[in-house]
């Protein structure tokens, strides 16, 4: 299987920028809080309708390669579905799948797919019954496999994702029934379930999709309400699905609308004002940049306003494999000048808060024990190490967007390194340009010095635990992927700091195995004792509609309960309507 591994580890280096960013973007989002609702039970939803969402992200392409970050992402869940989906209260429970039930260990699971209400195979937009052959299917090309099958005719390597990466701990799948699927590990997982959640990104394609690599990254067929009608980088328009599986409470098809059109929108500005015009129906903010927007909406009387938790936790992530932050006394004068009140305070507008601890209070790694809160002293006193230890100054390069508020935001962290005597400055780069270089290259790492990613998040650990790994590819694992991703030098491509800490890899192992909150709480405490990575608040997300939209937040679940009103991807469009 992996001969001429010479052209092949050559062909993986090729691609490694180019999937390396899979998953950066992406949020898990929890405990979803609604400010205002949509609809009453009096009120009856209209059949039919078109609208327009405003979204902050450009749609790259629907294949394993290429990756839809944030609001773009829910575009594409309009059309397709996942195998677990979140209720409202944060719980994993199946949607495409009836469920997952684990051997004692942990180590053998099996996935039972779900049929319609009629017994007969939920179908996808070609006709394609979801059965187990489609769900290998999409297991084969999630872990790369169907890269390799492909390897020497598919010149898009639109077949290769850094998913692969990210599920390494899956040592085989293989089909039980038509509905039964068994998955064996090659280190036990108890949270299987939320790593397949994967932040809303674990959603399931036609099998006729992966039949080319060109046609695969440019059109999308899914199980769900809606088809994909046409598509552009900048704007993606779905349409009914007329066979639609799912009926509301009242037995009446869904989804409701007719079309929904995705519209690329930079500005968040533009999207406020798209919103009173009323040349936007809906739209989505992030409080990363967009605090004073998310504000003002949110005492509006004009619109419903929805937002998340603050379940997101973005990082200064340190590059541990060059100067100057493979020196610990570097990472840690950084941490410690990091003033996160003042912070919160002047660039969150109340909405973000300050970090105490590398993940939020409800996840299940939360543990204060070891963060690096503000203190300048302590700031100054190990930037004074790290320059006796190495004779140079603390000084450091990161990559900034050029948007306004990026900007203002880079402007104001290198203010605060001033004040502990560190020099930072910033490269200012569009964020497209960032991505075509990669923030990681097979083999290298991590470009830059440090990096400010979003990448941890939610109230679980699976996700954030591919990042944190030093290799998801554990030695002497069978997985048929292992030997090529150590050849291409991709085993530890979303190890973003690069550590190669054995004890924080023991502690991981053990949390993964266990599933204990005790045991994640001993994996958060050595990255902070080590100052891998640096937090500064909590963030969340919102949607904002013109008062013409009722239903959002009032989508039911396959298995029971309502999704929350807003993820960071936007909402689920199934039970959305328009007066």
């Amino acid at each position: 299987m992996f001969q001429r591994s010479t052209n092949r580890s050559r062909v993986m280096k090729r691609v490694g920028a180019g999937i390396a960013l899979a998953l950066l973007a992406s949020t898990v989002p929890l405990a979803a809080n609604a400010a205002n609702t949509t609809s009453s039970a009096a009120d009856k939803p209209v059949i039919g309708g078109k609208i327009t969402v405003g979204v902050f992200d450009t749609f790259p392409g629907f294949c394993m390669k290429q990756i839809l970050a944030n609001s773009a992402l829910g575009g594409a869940r309009s059309i397709t579905e996942s195998l677990f989906e979140r209720t409202s209260n944060g719980k994993v429970v199946g949607f495409l799948l009836k469920g997952a039930s684990s051997s004692a260990d942990f180590k053998t699971w099996n996935l039972e797919i779900r049929k319609k209400a009629d017994g007969t195979p939920i179908q996808f937009h070609d006709g394609v019954a979801w059965n187990a052959d489609a769900l290998l299917a999409n297991f084969n090309a999630i872990r790369g496999l169907t890269y390799v099958a492909n390897i020497s005719k598919d010149t898009e390597k639109n077949f290769l994702g850094s998913t692969a990466v990210a599920v390494g701990n899956i040592v085989s799948t293989t089909k039980v029934d038509d509905y039964n699927v068994k998955v064996t590990l090659n280190s036990p997982q108890a949270d299987l379930r939320e790593l397949m959640y994967a932040s809303g990104r674990f959603f399931m394609r036609s099998p006729g999709q992966f039949a080319d690599s060109k046609t695969c990254a440019s059109t999308l067929i899914g199980t769900g309400p809606f088809k994909q009608k046409s598509v552009k980088e900048t704007q993606l328009v779905v349409e009914k699905n007329k066979n639609y599986w799912r009926k509301d409470a009242a037995g009446n098809k869904l989804p409701y609308l007719d079309q929904i059109t995705f519209k690329y929108v930079s500005e968040s500005s533009a999207r406020v004002n798209g919103l009173k015009s009323g040349s936007l129906d809906a739209a989505q903010f992030s409080s990363a940049a967009e605090t004073t927007q998310m504000k003002d909406l949110s005492s509006s009387k004009a619109v419903n306003y929805f937002k998340t938790g603050a379940e997101f936790f973005p990082s200064l992530w340190f590059n541990t494999s060059i100067a100057p932050f493979n020196n610990i006394n570097a990472r840690k004068a950084v941490s410690f000048a990091i003033n996160r009140d003042l912070w919160a305070k002047t660039r969150g507008n109340g909405i973000n808060s300050a970090a105490t601890s590398i993940v939020g209070k409800t996840n299940v790694m939360y543990s204060t024990k070891n963060f690096p809160t503000f203190n300048l002293a302590k700031a100054k006193e190990h930037a004074a190490l790290y320059k006796s230890e190495t004779g140079k100054d603390l000084e450091f390069v990161f990559p900034s967007s050029n948007d306004s508020a990026t900007r203002a935001n880079s402007k104001a962290f290198v203010s605060q390194m001033k004040t502990a005597g560190i020099k930072a400055s910033y490269n200012e780069e569009t964020t497209s340009d960032i991505v075509n270089k990669g923030f990681f290259e097979a083999g290298v790492g991590l470009k830059y010095q440090a990096a400010f990613l979003l990448t941890l998040e939610g109230i679980d650990a699976a996700f954030n635990y591919i990042f944190l790994s030093p290799n998801m590819f554990e030695a002497g694992s069978t997985n048929p992927m292992a030997g090529l991703a150590r050849l291409g030098k991709i085993d530890t491509l979303l190890n973003i700091t690069k550590h190669t800490d054995a004890q924080l890899n023991t502690l991981l192992q053990a949390a993964r195995a266990s599933g204990k909150a005790a045991d994640y709480k001993l994996v958060t405490e050595r990255i902070q004792e080590q100052a891998y990575i640096a937090n500064i608040t909590y963030q969340s997300y919102a949607m904002a509609t013109t008062k013409k939209i009722f239903g959002v937040g009032q989508t039911k679940l396959a298995a029971g309960g309502s999704a929350p009103a807003v993820f960071n991807w936007g909402t689920n469009w199934t039970s959305v309507w328009k007066k």
